[in-house]
Protein backbone atom coordinates (compact mmCIF):
# COMPACT_ATOMS: atom_id res chain seq x y z
CA UNK A 1 0.00 0.00 0.00
CA UNK A 2 1.22 3.53 -0.72
CA UNK A 3 0.15 6.54 0.76
CA UNK A 4 1.10 10.09 -0.97
CA UNK A 5 1.02 13.39 0.10
CA UNK A 6 -0.80 15.78 -2.35
CA UNK A 7 1.78 17.87 -4.15
CA UNK A 8 2.19 19.87 -7.41
CA UNK A 9 3.41 16.66 -8.95
CA UNK A 10 0.91 13.91 -7.63
CA UNK A 11 -1.75 15.97 -7.60
CA UNK A 12 -4.43 14.72 -5.36
CA UNK A 13 -3.58 12.58 -2.56
CA UNK A 14 -4.50 8.90 -3.33
CA UNK A 15 -4.14 5.10 -2.15
CA UNK A 16 -2.85 3.05 -4.25
CA UNK A 17 -3.34 -0.77 -3.74
CA UNK A 18 -0.32 -2.87 -5.45
CA UNK A 19 -2.50 -5.67 -7.04
CA UNK A 20 -3.09 -7.33 -9.66
CA UNK A 21 -7.12 -8.74 -9.07
CA UNK A 22 -9.64 -7.32 -6.95
CA UNK A 23 -12.19 -10.05 -8.15
CA UNK A 24 -12.12 -14.04 -6.60
CA UNK A 25 -13.60 -17.48 -8.15
CA UNK A 26 -14.52 -19.05 -4.65
CA UNK A 27 -15.50 -22.22 -5.64
CA UNK A 28 -16.86 -24.31 -9.04
CA UNK A 29 -19.18 -26.90 -8.54
CA UNK A 30 -21.17 -29.48 -10.32
CA UNK A 31 -25.02 -29.64 -9.43
CA UNK A 32 -27.71 -32.62 -9.92
CA UNK A 33 -30.42 -29.85 -11.22
CA UNK A 34 -30.05 -26.19 -12.35
CA UNK A 35 -29.69 -22.91 -9.88
CA UNK A 36 -30.75 -22.91 -7.48
CA UNK A 37 -29.59 -25.89 -6.15
CA UNK A 38 -28.65 -27.15 -3.18
CA UNK A 39 -27.19 -30.88 -3.70
CA UNK A 40 -23.69 -31.91 -5.31
CA UNK A 41 -22.83 -34.82 -7.63
CA UNK A 42 -19.45 -35.88 -8.19
CA UNK A 43 -20.22 -38.92 -10.33
CA UNK A 44 -22.59 -38.18 -13.46
CA UNK A 45 -23.63 -41.27 -16.11
CA UNK A 46 -22.54 -40.67 -19.51
CA UNK A 47 -25.74 -38.92 -21.37
CA UNK A 48 -26.55 -36.87 -18.10
CA UNK A 49 -26.67 -33.36 -17.70
CA UNK A 50 -24.36 -31.55 -15.45
CA UNK A 51 -24.81 -27.93 -13.89
CA UNK A 52 -21.69 -25.96 -13.29
CA UNK A 53 -21.91 -23.12 -10.99
CA UNK A 54 -19.20 -20.81 -9.92
CA UNK A 55 -19.25 -18.23 -7.03
CA UNK A 56 -17.23 -15.02 -7.45
CA UNK A 57 -16.53 -12.21 -5.09
CA UNK A 58 -15.51 -8.83 -6.04
CA UNK A 59 -14.93 -6.09 -2.85
CA UNK A 60 -16.70 -3.89 -4.81
CA UNK A 61 -19.90 -5.67 -5.35
CA UNK A 62 -21.26 -8.58 -7.25
CA UNK A 63 -22.40 -5.74 -9.92
CA UNK A 64 -18.61 -5.46 -10.01
CA UNK A 65 -18.33 -9.46 -11.35
CA UNK A 66 -19.66 -8.55 -14.80
CA UNK A 67 -19.28 -11.89 -16.65
CA UNK A 68 -17.39 -15.47 -16.83
CA UNK A 69 -16.55 -17.91 -19.29
CA UNK A 70 -16.02 -21.78 -18.72
CA UNK A 71 -13.90 -24.24 -20.15
CA UNK A 72 -14.59 -27.98 -20.20
CA UNK A 73 -12.07 -30.67 -20.36
CA UNK A 74 -12.08 -34.63 -20.94
CA UNK A 75 -10.10 -36.43 -19.25
CA UNK A 76 -7.97 -36.47 -22.34
CA UNK A 77 -7.21 -33.36 -21.98
CA UNK A 78 -9.61 -32.48 -24.95
CA UNK A 79 -11.75 -29.40 -24.58
CA UNK A 80 -15.85 -30.07 -25.30
CA UNK A 81 -16.42 -26.69 -23.93
CA UNK A 82 -14.18 -23.57 -24.61
CA UNK A 83 -14.89 -19.95 -22.94
CA UNK A 84 -19.02 -20.75 -22.90
CA UNK A 85 -20.68 -18.02 -21.45
CA UNK A 86 -21.89 -18.50 -18.22
CA UNK A 87 -25.16 -16.91 -17.37
CA UNK A 88 -25.31 -14.65 -13.76
CA UNK A 89 -27.84 -15.57 -11.33
CA UNK A 90 -27.38 -12.26 -9.25
CA UNK A 91 -26.11 -11.26 -5.66
CA UNK A 92 -26.22 -14.72 -4.33
CA UNK A 93 -24.45 -18.43 -3.93
CA UNK A 94 -25.38 -21.55 -6.38
CA UNK A 95 -28.04 -22.41 -3.24
CA UNK A 96 -29.82 -18.77 -4.16
CA UNK A 97 -28.38 -17.28 -1.00
CA UNK A 98 -28.65 -13.40 -1.26
CA UNK A 99 -24.68 -11.99 -0.56
CA UNK A 100 -24.32 -8.12 -2.04
CA UNK A 101 -20.24 -9.26 -2.56
CA UNK A 102 -20.77 -12.68 -4.55
CA UNK A 103 -22.30 -13.08 -8.13
CA UNK A 104 -23.38 -16.93 -9.01
CA UNK A 105 -22.22 -18.18 -12.52
CA UNK A 106 -24.19 -20.97 -14.07
CA UNK A 107 -23.43 -23.06 -17.23
CA UNK A 108 -25.20 -26.35 -18.22
CA UNK A 109 -23.73 -29.12 -20.13
CA UNK A 110 -24.70 -32.36 -21.26
CA UNK A 111 -22.46 -34.94 -22.11
CA UNK A 112 -23.55 -38.04 -24.60
CA UNK A 113 -23.74 -41.48 -23.99
CA UNK A 114 -20.31 -41.76 -26.34
CA UNK A 115 -18.47 -38.87 -23.66
CA UNK A 116 -15.46 -40.34 -22.29
CA UNK A 117 -15.47 -41.68 -18.89
CA UNK A 118 -13.19 -40.35 -16.42
CA UNK A 119 -12.13 -36.92 -14.62
CA UNK A 120 -13.28 -34.07 -15.83
CA UNK A 121 -12.23 -30.19 -15.48
CA UNK A 122 -14.43 -26.77 -15.37
CA UNK A 123 -12.35 -23.93 -15.63
CA UNK A 124 -13.99 -20.80 -14.97
CA UNK A 125 -12.88 -17.29 -15.78
CA UNK A 126 -14.26 -14.44 -14.27
CA UNK A 127 -14.20 -10.99 -15.38
CA UNK A 128 -13.57 -8.00 -13.17
CA UNK A 129 -15.59 -4.34 -14.22
CA UNK A 130 -15.93 -3.71 -18.14
CA UNK A 131 -12.25 -3.17 -19.09
CA UNK A 132 -11.34 -6.63 -19.95
CA UNK A 133 -8.32 -6.19 -17.54
CA UNK A 134 -8.13 -7.82 -14.34
CA UNK A 135 -9.71 -11.86 -14.29
CA UNK A 136 -9.55 -14.54 -11.69
CA UNK A 137 -9.52 -18.01 -12.77
CA UNK A 138 -10.69 -21.18 -10.36
CA UNK A 139 -11.13 -25.21 -11.61
CA UNK A 140 -13.72 -27.47 -10.42
CA UNK A 141 -13.96 -31.48 -11.10
CA UNK A 142 -16.35 -34.34 -11.85
CA UNK A 143 -16.59 -37.49 -12.66
CA UNK A 144 -18.28 -39.07 -15.43
CA UNK A 145 -19.03 -42.87 -14.93
CA UNK A 146 -20.42 -46.07 -15.32
CA UNK A 147 -21.74 -48.86 -12.92
CA UNK A 148 -19.85 -51.97 -13.15
CA UNK A 149 -22.15 -54.88 -11.35
CA UNK A 150 -20.98 -57.75 -9.93
CA UNK A 151 -24.22 -60.83 -9.13
CA UNK A 152 -22.94 -63.91 -7.05
CA UNK A 153 -24.91 -66.32 -5.88
CA UNK A 154 -25.01 -69.02 -3.50
CA UNK A 155 -26.74 -72.06 -1.50
CA UNK A 156 -27.06 -73.47 2.06
CA UNK A 157 -28.81 -76.81 2.76
CA UNK A 158 -30.98 -75.71 6.03
CA UNK A 159 -30.26 -78.81 7.55
CA UNK A 160 -27.26 -79.83 10.13
CA UNK A 161 -27.18 -82.95 7.86
CA UNK A 162 -25.96 -80.99 5.14
CA UNK A 163 -27.78 -83.12 3.00
CA UNK A 164 -30.04 -82.16 -0.39
CA UNK A 165 -32.61 -84.43 0.14
CA UNK A 166 -36.53 -84.16 -0.63
CA UNK A 167 -38.08 -82.30 1.69
CA UNK A 168 -35.01 -80.17 2.89
CA UNK A 169 -35.02 -76.66 2.25
CA UNK A 170 -32.72 -74.52 0.82
CA UNK A 171 -31.54 -71.37 1.08
CA UNK A 172 -30.21 -69.28 -1.96
CA UNK A 173 -28.35 -66.01 -0.90
CA UNK A 174 -27.87 -63.40 -3.80
CA UNK A 175 -24.35 -60.66 -3.30
CA UNK A 176 -25.07 -57.44 -5.64
CA UNK A 177 -22.06 -55.17 -5.56
CA UNK A 178 -21.44 -52.20 -7.55
CA UNK A 179 -17.63 -52.17 -8.26
CA UNK A 180 -17.75 -48.98 -10.78
CA UNK A 181 -17.85 -45.45 -9.88
CA UNK A 182 -20.73 -44.55 -11.65
CA UNK A 183 -24.59 -45.25 -10.23
CA UNK A 184 -27.34 -46.78 -11.10
CA UNK A 185 -29.76 -45.17 -13.08
CA UNK A 186 -32.91 -44.52 -10.72
CA UNK A 187 -35.34 -47.30 -10.39
CA UNK A 188 -33.60 -49.57 -13.06
CA UNK A 189 -32.24 -52.14 -11.02
CA UNK A 190 -33.99 -55.49 -11.88
CA UNK A 191 -33.01 -59.51 -10.80
CA UNK A 192 -34.91 -62.00 -12.59
CA UNK A 193 -34.55 -65.53 -11.52
CA UNK A 194 -35.81 -69.12 -11.89
CA UNK A 195 -36.41 -71.15 -9.32
CA UNK A 196 -34.29 -74.23 -9.46
CA UNK A 197 -35.55 -77.39 -11.04
CA UNK A 198 -36.92 -79.75 -8.83
CA UNK A 199 -38.00 -77.13 -6.01
CA UNK A 200 -41.21 -75.66 -5.13
CA UNK A 201 -40.91 -71.89 -4.02
CA UNK A 202 -41.25 -71.47 0.14
CA UNK A 203 -43.68 -68.63 0.53
CA UNK A 204 -43.09 -69.12 4.48
CA UNK A 205 -43.72 -65.33 5.68
CA UNK A 206 -45.50 -61.93 4.81
CA UNK A 207 -42.25 -61.12 2.88
CA UNK A 208 -40.76 -64.29 1.01
CA UNK A 209 -37.10 -63.20 0.64
CA UNK A 210 -34.70 -60.86 2.71
CA UNK A 211 -32.85 -57.80 1.57
CA UNK A 212 -29.84 -56.89 3.73
CA UNK A 213 -28.12 -53.82 2.96
CA UNK A 214 -23.83 -54.39 3.08
CA UNK A 215 -21.28 -52.70 5.02
CA UNK A 216 -21.14 -50.02 2.38
CA UNK A 217 -24.63 -48.87 1.61
CA UNK A 218 -26.55 -49.70 -1.61
CA UNK A 219 -28.64 -46.77 -1.37
CA UNK A 220 -31.27 -48.62 -2.77
CA UNK A 221 -34.54 -49.12 -0.78
CA UNK A 222 -36.63 -52.24 0.58
CA UNK A 223 -37.32 -54.36 -3.31
CA UNK A 224 -40.64 -55.84 -4.42
CA UNK A 225 -40.77 -59.05 -5.61
CA UNK A 226 -42.81 -60.52 -8.00
CA UNK A 227 -43.97 -64.06 -9.66
CA UNK A 228 -44.34 -66.15 -12.77
CA UNK A 229 -45.66 -69.11 -13.44
CA UNK A 230 -44.98 -69.00 -17.11
CA UNK A 231 -41.28 -69.69 -17.30
CA UNK A 232 -40.56 -66.10 -16.94
CA UNK A 233 -43.20 -64.48 -19.74
CA UNK A 234 -44.76 -62.31 -17.56
CA UNK A 235 -44.82 -61.45 -14.01
CA UNK A 236 -48.55 -61.48 -12.75
CA UNK A 237 -49.05 -64.62 -11.00
CA UNK A 238 -50.40 -64.89 -7.72
CA UNK A 239 -49.46 -67.59 -5.63
CA UNK A 240 -52.61 -68.93 -3.83
CA UNK A 241 -52.07 -70.95 -1.08
CA UNK A 242 -52.35 -70.29 2.50
CA UNK A 243 -49.00 -69.27 3.74
CA UNK A 244 -46.55 -70.74 5.13
CA UNK A 245 -46.86 -72.73 1.90
CA UNK A 246 -45.19 -73.95 -1.00
CA UNK A 247 -46.23 -72.91 -4.18
CA UNK A 248 -44.68 -75.37 -7.14
CA UNK A 249 -46.23 -73.65 -9.57
CA UNK A 250 -44.04 -70.36 -9.17
CA UNK A 251 -41.25 -70.85 -12.44
CA UNK A 252 -39.11 -67.06 -12.07
CA UNK A 253 -39.66 -64.62 -9.76
CA UNK A 254 -38.58 -60.72 -10.58
CA UNK A 255 -37.25 -58.54 -7.85
CA UNK A 256 -37.25 -55.01 -8.65
CA UNK A 257 -35.66 -51.73 -6.50
CA UNK A 258 -36.37 -48.17 -5.82
CA UNK A 259 -33.70 -45.89 -5.98
CA UNK A 260 -30.10 -45.87 -7.25
CA UNK A 261 -27.42 -47.73 -6.43
CA UNK A 262 -24.65 -46.15 -5.04
CA UNK A 263 -21.40 -45.79 -7.04
CA UNK A 264 -17.84 -47.25 -5.29
CA UNK A 265 -16.28 -44.04 -4.10
CA UNK A 266 -13.95 -45.90 -1.44
CA UNK A 267 -12.00 -48.83 -0.84
CA UNK A 268 -15.35 -51.28 -0.61
CA UNK A 269 -18.09 -51.69 -2.84
CA UNK A 270 -21.92 -50.64 -1.99
CA UNK A 271 -23.10 -54.04 -1.55
CA UNK A 272 -26.82 -55.59 -0.91
CA UNK A 273 -27.91 -59.56 -0.42
CA UNK A 274 -30.74 -61.73 -1.34
CA UNK A 275 -31.65 -64.31 0.31
CA UNK A 276 -35.01 -66.42 -0.55
CA UNK A 277 -36.08 -70.28 0.20
CA UNK A 278 -36.95 -73.65 -2.05
CA UNK A 279 -37.77 -76.97 -0.74
CA UNK A 280 -36.60 -79.65 -2.29
CA UNK A 281 -38.89 -81.60 -3.91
Amino acid sequence: MLISQKTAALTSSRVSFATTTVIDVLSVTAYNAVYPATTTQTVFLPGQTVYVCAVVADPFGSADATSATVTITDPNGAAQVTNGAMTAKGATDCAGTANNGDEAFEYVYTTTTTSTTGFWTAQVNANEGTEGTITNTANGPFDLDVPSLLLMKTVNVVSSTLKAIPGQGVIYTLLMQNNGRGPVDSGSLVITDPVPTNTAFNLTGATPFTFTDGSTASGLSAPVMTFSNNGGTTYVYSPSCTRPCTDSAITNFKVSFTGSMNGKTGATAPSFTLTFQVVIQ
